[in-house]
């Protein structure tokens, strides 16, 4: 199944390369924290429609759910947050899968052909974390336990000294943390669906820094039923 899963993400990646590069150079009106010492976070609930400050490719949208307007995958595509956090911060949201393999893109600044970026995969039964460079892929953690299918699951990922350190937690307790002793530089977030949609994501919280509240559940914004 994960070889399956590999060649879908090379052919959803190779449909945004040229498209992704093209946007992230306009992203340059959002918040960069190169030349801030306060703490910028970002927040998301897509509430207010599609936001300006993203990208969506293949079958990644915002469209109305029970939940209200969420990111939605209809089928394999790829959705881009044009943000810069840095290599040190906490990334908070809530989940529902629904199909396919959800991952979420660390570090991602899509330079092919050797285009660097972190994988967190998120199955209902399982979860790893892979790095990419080019395509070449090594993984650096896997757990056999996951988010559950077909079910609203807060997770919280953060990535820590220099990008050396990457933990997530699902549902309030740790679920994975690897080392990495030649972290990427950084770059931007993505969410991609892999295979089949269905999966739906919502109440994003990015905060760059070196503090983590991973012992803590994400209070959703929306109620869940």
């Amino acid at each position: 199944m994960r070889i399956y899963l590999l060649k879908m993400s090379l052919i959803v990646s190779l449909l945004v390369v040229m498209c992704w590069t093209a946007a992230l150079a306009q992203s340059a009106g959002g918040v960069t924290m190169s030349s801030q010492v306060a703490v910028q976070s970002w927040t998301e609930n897509f509430e207010s429609g599609t936001p300006s400050n993203w990208e969506f490719f293949g079958g990644a949208g915002v469209v109305q759910s029970s939940q209200g307007n969420v990111l939605g995958f209809s089928s394999a595509g790829l959705a881009a947050w044009l943000v810069q956090p840095g290599s040190d911060y906490t990334l908070s949201f809530r989940i529902r899968q629904g199909g396919g393999a959800p991952e979420i893109m660390l570090s991602h600044k899509h330079d092919p052909p050797d285009e660097p970026y972190y994988v967190v995969r998120l199955f209902p039964d399982e979860a790893e974390v892979v790095k990419f460079v080019g395509t070449q892929q090594s993984s650096l953690g896997f757990v056999g336990k996951g988010i559950g299918a077909g079910v609203w699951t807060s997770v919280e990922i953060s990535m820590r000294s220099g990008g050396q350190n990457i933990a997530v937690s699902a549902g309030g307790q740790p679920l994975l943390t690897v080392q990495d002793s030649q972290p990427l530089t950084p770059g931007a977030i993505s969410f991609r669906a892999v295979g089949e949609g269905g999966t739906e994501i919502d109440d994003l919280t990015l905060t760059p820094g070196s503090t983590s509240s991973s012992s803590q559940v994400v209070q959703p914004s929306k109620q869940v039923q």
